[in-house]
């Protein structure tokens, strides 16, 4: 919400809105936001849990939410709050605005989780306001398995990259040291690793003297 959005959210601020951040609890980034002017909320999100209790629970959190800070506008990002957050909004009568970013896992797999996933997709954005894509595959997803109304989709281009926070460097400014590539992400042939790996393949047998060097880092 910070790295990504924090232009939008000091614009709202700047505009008079009140605005408040919901998301897991963060010391360092509830500090930034409250620095900018936001009121942060903590939710705590299992992003990839299936509990049916603790999802309900989730949603009657967002809904004790929404019926104290009474928000005009609620907007949501990924799975979780997408759905559980529409949900909760529906309820309370709070316009919603979701923002599907990516598909994730529900949409890579055909089990029970996957089909309920989808079922409460269809259910969670039936009242939004629009849904808001940010590439065509996954617009045609969501139609051609039915789950929302052609009406409501909105497809942007971009969310945009805050230049000044993320800022270009001139390499012209570096000693020259070959050319080198970094694969940044999780390691998921999904993610794109699977593409990194047969370039690095076709690199290695066009220039047998590259010297390939692979670091991982997670846990």
């Amino acid at each position: 919400m910070y790295n990504f959005r924090h232009k939008l959210l000091e614009h709202l601020v700047a505009e008079g809105y009140e605005v408040f951040v919901a998301a897991p609890y963060d010391e360092e980034y509830f500090n930034r936001l409250e620095g900018i002017g936001c009121k942060t909320i903590d939710v705590p999100v299992s992003a990839k849990g299936t509990n049916p209790v603790k999802d309900f629970m989730l949603i009657m959190k967002y809904r004790s939410i929404f019926k104290r800070i009474k928000p005009f506008l609620s907007i949501t990002y990924t799975i979780k709050p997408n759905i559980y957050g529409s949900m909760a909004a529906q309820w309370c009568g709070v316009r919603h605005l979701p923002v599907t970013t990516g598909l994730g896992y529900v949409f890579l797999t055909d089990n029970m989780t996957s089909k309920i996933a989808k079922i409460l997709y269809r259910i969670a954005f039936a009242k939004a306001l629009q849904v808001w894509f940010l590439n065509q595959a996954d617009v045609q997803t969501f139609q051609k398995l039915d789950l929302i109304d052609d009406k409501k989709i909105c497809l942007l281009n971009s969310e945009g990259v805050d230049t000044s926070h993320f800022a270009f460097f001139d390499r012209s400014q570096r000693q020259h040291e070959g050319v080198k590539f970094l694969f940044v992400g999780r390691l998921l042939y999904d993610k794109g690793l699977g593409e990194y790996v047969e370039a690095a393949r076709a690199l290695k047998k066009k220039y047998p003297e590259a010297e390939i060097i692979r670091y991982v880092y997670g846990c």
